[in-house]
């Protein structure tokens, strides 16, 4: 019998981490150039200002940059080297985890401009490489969070920084449970 290896496309290993949960992406239209959102994305510090599970990022190279995640909601850090592996400028920029990094990942952003100068839309794609496919809620008990939910709500953070300048938080704002009343006054 004959020792035939399977090979596996770039698709098929897309959708086996899809099944496993593996797998996530995400866009949003943003109201700037591909020029201004990409050379952004080149600075990994600037990370630090819309994404709130960061505990830290430092550039080592013009290729790789060393994270500090703050998983299970703080009570732990996972960190990882990751490099840049392709760059197209004002399109796209692709990484992945070094070897050595606590936790193997890859991602991809891509900038796609929008007719009329109506802004560009950020897509990300990231996938998560654990050993022997292990499921999504392993991940999320290692970071404490849904990597999808978290990857949204950063890039609509990103959106918000682009756009007004920046983030709007709800410390230090009077609660919202007066809000109802409020309503209810406005319409009598």
């Amino acid at each position: 019998m004959e020792n035939q290896e399977t090979v596996v496309t770039p698709e098929e290993q897309q959708q086996r981490l899809i099944d496993q949960g593996l797998y996530t992406s995400e866009a949003v239209t943003v109201l700037s150039s591909p020029e201004e959102l990409y050379n952004f994305w080149l600075d990994p510090t600037n990370f630090m200002t819309f994404t709130e599970q960061l505990e830290a990022v430092h550039q080592i190279s013009e290729t790789k940059s060393h994270w500090v995640w703050r998983a299970l909601k703080g009570g732990k850090t996972i960190e990882w080297v990751s490099e840049i592996v392709e760059q197209k400028p004002y399109l796209l920029i692709a990484w992945r985890s070094t070897p050595e990094s606590d936790l193997r990942l890859s991602g991809r952003v891509e900038f796609v401009p929008l007719n009329y100068h109506r802004g560009t839309v950020v897509r990300v794609k990231m996938a998560y490489d654990l050993p022997t496919g292990k499921l999504l809620n392993l991940i999320e008990k290692t970071l404490g969070e849904s990597p999808h939910r978290n990857l949204k709500i950063n890039l609509i953070k990103l959106r918000e920084l682009f756009e007004a300048g920046e983030i709007p938080k709800v410390e230090g704002q009077p609660a919202g449970n007066k809000r109802e009343h409020e309503t209810k006054t406005a319409l009598h």
